[in-house]
């Protein structure tokens, strides 16, 4: 009853989740769940907090609150009304960042009543579709984060050109940042420079 089949035309699931699945999912993957993604979860948001707060004293509203998780997958078996398992390959989130690591963030604080009460109450939209290639990868991703603040430079920020600048940046002391909050530790020698700021110095000095 927890399944929703899209068949055309592209294959689709909508599930319906709970919380131990999304907290597992980011226990295995961590941020390589966002690669595709046009931002990685924000780590200081009064949105995040507002999101752990619903699941964690709320949960039973959350499905209400929240507009859940999008992700693609390279391959998409088929699921059965009574799947409790699927095996999915090449698995990326491309909406729901910021729900996926609050999710976890609040059921790791949580103490096993909690964790209990919070898997019997709570449920969570995802959305899983099967990739349609690079096109159709980038537009649901624009359109899927089109309500929320994401600005221009989001976009482009797995471009190869983005990617490359990035890569040439770590033999450096200055690190290029092409997705916003993407550097969880930095060494003390280095320096974070958002891409915006390359942009207007190139702009400015070179052109």
């Amino acid at each position: 009853r927890n399944v929703l089949k899209v068949d055309r035309p592209f294959e689709a699931y909508l599930l319906l989740v709970r919380p131990s699945a999304v907290y597992e999912l980011f226990k295995s993957y961590g941020f390589g769940l966002f690669f595709k993604n046009v931002r990685n979860p924000l780590m200081e948001s009064n949105f995040n907090q507002e999101i752990e707060q619903t699941i964690s004293e709320n949960p039973s509203y959350f499905w209400y609150y929240n507009n859940g998780i999008t992700a693609i997958t390279t391959l998409l078996p088929p699921i059965g009304n009574q799947a409790e398992k699927v095996q999915l390959t090449g698995l990326q989130i491309i909406n729901g960042a910021q729900t996926v690591y609050s999710i976890f963030q609040a059921y790791k604080k949580a103490s096993p009543t909690q964790k209990a009460k919070m898997d019997q109450d709570a449920l969570i939209s995802f959305r899983l579709l099967r990739s349609g290639g690079v096109d159709f990868d980038l537009d649901v991703t624009r359109y899927t984060n089109w309500q929320n603040p994401v600005s221009d430079r989001d976009f482009m920020a797995n471009e190869k050109v983005q990617v490359r600048l990035q890569e040439e940046s770590f033999s450096t002391s200055f690190w290029y940042e092409k997705r916003r909050g993407e550097f969880r530790e930095v060494p003390d020698d280095v320096q974070v420079i958002p891409n915006s700021k390359f942009g207007n110095a190139y702009l400015a000095y070179h052109l």
